[in-house]
């Protein structure tokens, strides 16, 4: 085992508390879940999960939308229509 060595990270408080008390619930310690991050990384040979840019269809301004139209639908307004099917 090669020898250890200290890492230095900056995070916001708060996310250091929440991140702390996930990871003491799974019983690692916070330094524990970095090194399986950082194991899982070089094993992945990148990031050991999906990184990708929120859609923009899921911006707050279209679910607001989309939760005034399912109220409207369930009040009795609006129009229900069929999906087409993928083909046409």
């Amino acid at each position: 085992m090669s020898p250890m060595t200290n890492l230095n990270i900056r995070v916001d408080a708060d996310t250091k508390q929440k991140a702390e008390e996930l990871f003491n619930d799974l019983g690692l310690t916070l330094s524990a879940a970095v090194n399986v991050f950082l194991k899982q990384a070089i094993s992945h040979n990148g990031m050991p999960f999906r990184v990708v840019r929120a859609d923009p269809f899921f911006n707050d301004a279209n679910q607001r939308a989309l939760r005034r139209s399912i109220e409207e639908l369930e009040a009795g307004g609006g129009t229900v229509h069929d999906l087409l099917p993928d083909d046409e």
